[in-house]
C-alpha cells in the first residue's frame, strides 16, 4: 500500500463461488480515518482498459470489425497524427489489442489542463492527435499506448452507436450484475 500510495484495500478471494477470505486494509475516507470494509467502493480506474477490449473483441465477433480493421477507418482523424515515415493506415483493431500501434504511451493532452483528472472534450481529443507523433512502425514494437486505448473507446462508440460508458454497461455490467460499479460523474 505504502508503495503505490494507495488509502485503502479490500481483498477477496472466491473458489468455486465461495468466498474464502477477505480482509480489509486502510482507510475508505483519509479524512475521516473511516476504515474500509466491505461497502468500500474504489475507482474503477485502468479497469475500462480490460473492458475496453472485451468489448472490442466482442465487436469482432460479432462482425461489426475485424481484427485486420485499420483504425483509421473507423477514426479517420488519426490521419492527423505525425508518422515519422512509418504508415498509420496498419494501425489495426489487432494492433491496439496486442499492444503494437507505435502511438504514444502517454500522450500530454489526454487530460485537461483547466481541470484535474478531467477527460477531454471529443472534439479536442481529436484535435490533440496533431500533435503525437507515432514512436514506432505499427505492428513490430510490444508498447502500451493510453492514446491506443482511448481510440478504442471511441472505436466501441462509433461502431455500436452508443456512448462509451452506456455500451460497457450494456454488455458487461448488467449482464455480470455488477450493480455498484459505474463511471465516475
Amino acid at each position: 500500500m505504502s508503495e503505490q500510495s494507495l488509502r485503502g484495500v479490500s481483498v477477496s478471494l472466491v473458489q468455486n463461488q465461495e468466498l474464502i477470505y477477505a480482509k480489509r486494509f486502510g482507510v475508505s475516507d483519509f479524512e475521516k480515518q473511516s476504515p474500509a470494509n466491505e461497502s468500500t467502493n474504489y475507482r474503477i480506474a485502468s479497469i475500462t482498459k480490460l473492458f475496453t477490449s472485451i468489448v472490442l473483441m466482442q465487436l469482432v465477433e460479432r462482425k461489426k470489425i475485424f481484427l485486420d480493421t485499420p483504425v483509421v477507418e473507423i477514426i479517420p482523424e488519426l490521419r492527423a497524427i505525425k508518422t515519422n515515415g512509418h504508415s498509420v493506415e496498419d494501425i489495426t483493431i489487432k494492433s491496439i489489442l496486442t499492444h503494437t500501434t507505435g502511438l504514444p504511451t502517454n500522450p500530454n493532452f489526454l487530460l485537461d489542463k483547466r481541470g484535474q483528472n478531467q477527460a477531454l472534450a471529443l472534439d479536442e481529443f481529436l484535435k490533440g492527435l496533431a500533435q503525437q507523433s507515432l514512436l514506432f512502425p505499427p505492428n513490430r514494437i510490444h508498447k502500451y499506448s493510453n492514446l491506443a486505448m482511448n481510440l478504442s473507446g471511441l472505436i466501441v462508440e462509433r461502431v455500436s452507436g452508443l456512448s462509451y460508458e452506456q455500451h460497457i454497461q450494456e454488455v458487461i455490467l448488467t449482464p455480470l450484475q455488477l450493480e455498484s460499479t459505474r463511471f465516475p460523474t
